[in-house]
């Protein structure tokens, strides 16, 4: 029999494209899945532990694997880390305060502010503004970047340190974002991300990375 059933809900058990395929009842002995949908019946027995799953609750596997590039995922958590964020980051602004809170506490001697995590599906490219972020940190360079690592969003002096200014053509493969005026508003995008900014600032952490 089974140590323990999960039955009731929704239960993910894998994808097919971009659907999710479910049951509502799952088996587990010895740590393992064993059975799913009516198979599982006929593993309960007097010492299987039944957990009733709510109607609207849903169940996932745990074995999903991850995408980490390690060195990155290391040095970005010891900064501002956006994704723990509560509340959750939503837009330019909201991205601009939590920002201003983690200047005010992290230490003078720290030569960059570095952020990790936001998204862009959050925050709309046509808010983005330099001049907030300015308003923030002035001296140091700001390097925020979005969560998947195709753009980032910085101030004045970080774009300053990549020698990126009104008069700096896209990358090829890579687009920097601009106002009216045809002035950086502070969002670059692909190479105009990694190849400029990130690689510029590289030298200000080699000790610790």
């Amino acid at each position: 029999s089974a140590d323990v059933v999960f039955r009731g809900g929704t239960i993910v058990t894998h994808l097919s494209g971009s659907q999710p395929q479910s049951v509502t009842k799952l088996a587990v002995k010895a740590g393992r899945v064993v059975a799913v949908g009516d198979d599982v019946d006929g593993l309960i027995g007097d010492t299987t532990r039944i957990e009733e799953l709510a109607a609207g609750e849903v169940a996932y596997p745990g074995f999903t694997d991850s995408h980490t590039h390690a060195l990155c995922g290391g040095f970005v958590q010891e900064r501002l880390f956006l994704p723990t964020k509560i509340p959750p980051i939503t837009s330019f602004s909201a991205l601009v305060k939590a920002t201003a809170a983690y200047v005010k506490t992290m230490p003078l001697a720290e030569p960059a502010v570095i952020g990790f995590g936001w998204s862009q599906s959050m925050v709309s490219p046509e808010t983005v503004d330099r001049a907030l972020l300015d308003e923030v940190e002035r001296d140091r360079p700001v390097l925020l970047m979005e969560i998947a690592g195709h753009s980032v969003i910085c101030n004045s002096a970080a774009l300053a340190i990549a020698n990126i200014s009104k008069d700096t053509p896209d990358p090829p493969g890579g687009k920097i974002y601009r106002d009216a005026n045809g002035e950086p508003t502070g969002l670059l995008e692909e190479d105009a991300t990694f190849f400029t900014i990130v690689m510029s600032m590289l030298d200000m952490f080699r000790d610790e990375l």
